[in-house]
């Protein structure tokens, strides 16, 4: 995330993933990485609601 935000704005940051190109138990380790990391830095909303809706 550190070196994600050193290039992108905050508020342009969103999930997505590459399954199915990517084994499911992967994917999910993964995604619960980075989901223990949003949640320590107080973004997980924003980057699975806030920042999609905004787009859309």
């Amino acid at each position: 995330m550190d070196m994600l935000l050193a290039i992108a704005d905050e508020k342009h940051i969103l999930y997505g993933s590459d399954y199915p190109y990517v084994p499911a138990p992967v994917l999910l380790k993964k995604k619960t990485a980075l989901d223990m990391a949003l949640a320590e830095r107080g973004q997980l909303e924003q980057v699975y609601m806030t920042n999609p809706e905004c787009l859309l």
